[in-house]
């Protein structure tokens, strides 16, 4: 997943955000949904932790000609294990089964069958790739044996608020501005087909962040909470507002099919952390943004968010990322079943990232110790 919070940015023209999309935390209504789960906090504290097994890494260790990542902002695991990862505005490598290099897919440049900057890609069940290029807003396609098979334009939308290539299937989210800013709206995903059109599916409640007919986003306030999302292996959105533990579901025709609930302890925001985010911010140099900064840092939340980040497996399995306690500790991942049974948690390093995974194995993004990225394979 990528996001950069700036003066002007959302994941929209210009800056991006994928694998898990966020996008303003919604205050959600008591929707009908047709099967409800929830836990209570000492149920959360008893959940059973889960064991990981690495089964190998990709590119760790030092850089080679085909790891120069310094960092990897998207991957996908497909059918044979196969992995792909890629940096923004490169061009994605592909890897085998047991992490070998097997070569690059496709060229980055602008004509067809080509792409400048990746911002979601993944396999679909035949080994193809489809890769969402937000440099010309098109979708690229690749066989299976990463040969160029179509390209399609899509139209933008000055309410394009993140995209997903799960499964092969590119879905997009569309989030309508409000005034006042923050207001509620019916956000929209849409699955894009081979010609550029679109299916419009699930809509799902959200915040808003821009003001009617912009793209532009103003600095938000530190440590804001951004809603996540994902997409199931049947074309259902996982969705979760961020703030508290709460994960909807939502078929393809919009029915609210699943609502996880459960009491957990939120870790409030300190000063000092306010203060670190402030003398870290790039833009506290840029005298137009002073300001907004300073006010972003007076209005930072009161606490870090319960959900971070959201993939759902294969197998349908829904695995939430919850807050660090520190940039440099172990973050807890919650993992529900298909029907949103908390089945038990996992711990992994504060930057790893699940991606994607089948009900035998995980594929995680990470840093080492010396911040450079790779890729891990474990076993479940």
């Amino acid at each position: 997943m990528r996001r950069i919070i700036g003066l002007a940015s959302v994941c929209g023209a210009g800056v991006a955000l994928a694998m898990g999309c966020r996008g303003g935390a919604a205050d959600r209504t008591d929707a009908p949904f047709l099967g409800r789960a929830s836990f209570t906090r000492a149920e959360y504290a008893a959940a059973p932790r889960l064991a990981l097994r690495r089964l190998y890494a990709i590119c760790e260790g030092g850089r080679t000609p085909e790891c120069q990542f310094r960092l990897i902002d998207l991957a996908a695991l497909g059918p044979g294990r196969r992995v792909l990862l890629v940096q923004a505005g490169a061009v994605a490598q592909e890897f085998d089964s047991a992490g070998r290099w097997s070569g690059p897919l496709g060229r980055l440049s602008a004509g067809p069958g080509e792409y400048r900057n990746a911002m979601a890609l993944g396999f679909d069940s035949a080994g193809g790739v489809a890769v969402f290029d937000l440099a010309a807003f098109r979708i690229v396609r690749f066989d299976h044996l990463r040969r160029a098979a179509w390209t399609a334009s899509v139209r933008y939308s000055v309410e394009f608020a993140g995209v997903s290539a799960k499964g092969g299937r590119v879905v997009q989210w569309l989030v309508p501005g409000s005034e006042p800013r923050g207001g509620i709206v019916m956000s929209q995903f849409a699955l894009l087909d081979s010609t550029g059109g679109s299916e419009a599916f699930a809509s799902v409640a959200t915040k808003a962040l821009r003001v009617p007919g912009s793209d532009m986003v103003p600095i938000q306030p530190f440590f804001a909470v951004w809603a996540v999302w994902d997409v199931d292996p049947v074309l259902s959105i996982v969705y979760a507002p961020g703030d508290r533990m709460q994960i909807e579901r939502y078929r393809g025709d919009g029915v609210a099919e699943l609502l996880i609930e459960g009491d957990v302890p939120l870790r409030p925001v300190t000063s000092a952390e306010v203060e670190a985010s402030l003398d870290r911010n790039f833009l506290r140099r840029v005298p137009t943004a002073a300001a907004q900064l300073r006010e972003a840092a007076r209005n930072a939340a009161g606490f870090h968010p319960a959900i971070t980040g959201l993939a759902v497996l294969v197998d349908g399995s829904i695995w939430a990322k919850g807050s660090p306690a520190s940039e440099s500790d172990p973050t807890r991942y919650d993992v529900f079943s298909r029907d949103g049974r908390l089945t038990g948690y996992v711990m992994l390093p504060a930057a790893a990232r699940v991606i994607d995974g089948d009900q035998s194995v995980v594929l995680v993004a990470a840093v080492d110790g010396a911040g450079a990225p790779f890729a891990a394979v474990y076993r479940r």
